[in-house]
């Protein structure tokens, strides 16, 4: 691949995201490159034809079958429903060199995600990181295969994913590690500058030019504040592209942002990572994404099926349907895997699915309270209005055969003769019960 005037003076003036161990190891290289290499200004139509020709050079494919896959050396030659293999390795750089950079690395995840037989992604990462100007050209690429219903896994194989390539690996929809020494992070920047000795170089600025690299001005003066507020302006960018990326899987209160490596375990259980396991469980893991996404995407999505995992993020075969309630309670379509001791994977549909039906069983437990509480009520007044029946029966029963007292009414003087009648006289307590008798509508009856 041709060297070109531009690779130089990115390497030369750009801020960098990358390990120092990494920057350590490569100076020597540059510089024996920088020292004795032509360099070439005209145009780059070498690397951009060769980009032409092999858009995915060294991209593949995978389907599974059981707890193995299948490698295919072209997505035409891979079945309908699998995923796209395709990886970030070394430093990053924005530009072809040595490797393909990111501009390229974007073009093979568009054209990954876009084709007929792929429905899922895979990206595997071993880099210390890079340019600073170049993890956003792939990382907006997954951004929008994620869009598009297409779910991305970022797979550490046995290594690193640091820096530049940390914030591109913080884009997928999961990221995972391959064994438990991986490290991830380092989400920080820095600026190297070479002190020159020579004496022959001088500088001259025009009178106007009072802010020309000012910031490198005072750096060679021992001044490095103006460097530091421009790296900061950087990171800055960094650390809000990873948190709106992970969003709340990180972890609260995390050190993650002060630029450190975290190793295994410890990056899973920062919220750096999401879980830990070997390529083929990478895959199923992509797979079963994608069939979860397939109902959004639409009719012509993939139907794939893939395999469950488990909570150890291991394969386990499928199973027959043993809860045929939860798994329509969840919305499956394939078997739920149980393991006996470590139990099963849910999704966080899966368990948005169960929250949603716990919440309704809360409000019908409320409801049914409600109930209760009623129908003790009518319980006690029932026994009231019994106990009150009863009492009344029993002096209706006791009243009943007392004869009516009949009495000639007392004539009063200056009395109408003709209003002067006999009545009877009504015991006041028979006449309580018969009211009583009449207000339940019980016949008088003996």
């Amino acid at each position: 691949m041709r060297h070109n005037f531009r690779l130089a003076s990115a390497l030369l003036r750009e801020n960098w995201l990358i390990e120092a161990q990494a920057a350590d190891a490569l100076l020597p290289l540059l510089q024996s490159w920088l020292d004795q290499a032509p360099l070439h200004q005209g145009d780059d139509t070498g690397a951009e034809e060769a980009r032409q020709l092999a858009p995915l050079a060294g991209c593949f494919a995978a389907s599974l079958s059981g707890s193995e896959a299948t490698l295919y050396k072209s997505f035409d030659e891979a079945p309908q429903g699998s995923t796209a293999i395709l990886d970030i390795t070394g430093p990053i750089l924005k530009d072809d060199f040595c490797d393909y950079g990111m501009n390229t690395k974007a073009g093979q995840i568009r054209a990954a995600y876009q084709h007929p037989n792929i429905n899922s992604l895979l990206v595997k990462f071993d880099t210390p990181g890079g340019q600073s100007n170049a993890p956003a050209l792939a990382a907006d690429a997954i951004r929008e295969a994620r869009a598009a219903g297409v779910p991305v896994l970022g797979w550490v194989d046995h290594g690193t994913a640091a820096s530049a390539g940390y914030w591109i690996f913080a884009a997928c929809t999961e990221g995972w590690l391959s064994q438990a020494t991986d490290q991830v992070g380092s989400i920080g920047g820095y600026q190297r500058l070479r002190k020159n000795a020579s004496t022959d170089v001088l500088e001259v600025y025009a009178p106007q030019s009072k802010q020309k690299n000012l910031s490198y001005r005072k750096a060679a003066q021992g001044d490095t504040s103006l460097l530091e507020a421009e790296l900061a302006e950087t990171v800055d960018v960094f650390i809000e592209s990873v948190k709106a990326d992970r969003g709340d899987r990180l972890k609260e209160g995390t050190d993650a942002f002060e630029g450190g490596l975290f190793m295994g375990p410890k990056a899973v259980s920062e919220g750096l990572a999401d879980g830990i396991g070997t390529f083929a469980q990478a895959v199923a893991r992509v797979q079963q994404l994608a069939a979860e996404a397939a109902p959004a995407a639409g009719p012509s999505a993939p139907a794939a099926a893939p395999p469950q995992f488990s909570s150890d993020n291991s394969l386990t075969p499928s199973l027959p349907v043993e809860y045929p309630l939860l798994h329509a309670l969840l919305g499956l379509t394939v078997a739920l895997n149980v393991d006996t001791e470590k139990g099963s994977y849910l999704s966080a549909a899966n368990l948005a699915s169960i929250e949603q039906v716990l919440a309704g069983v809360a409000g019908k437990d409320a409801e049914l309270a409600t109930a209760k509480a009623d129908l003790a009520t009518a319980n006690t007044s029932l026994s009231t209005a019994t106990t009150a029946l009863a009492e009344a029966n029993a002096k209706l029963k006791t009243y009943a055969n007392v004869p009516s007292k009949e009495h000639a009414a007392p004539k009063r003087e200056g009395d109408d003769p003709q209003l002067t009648t006999t009545t009877d006289e009504v015991d006041p307590q028979l006449a309580a019960v018969l009211a009583m008798k009449a207000e339940l509508g019980i016949p008088n009856k003996l």
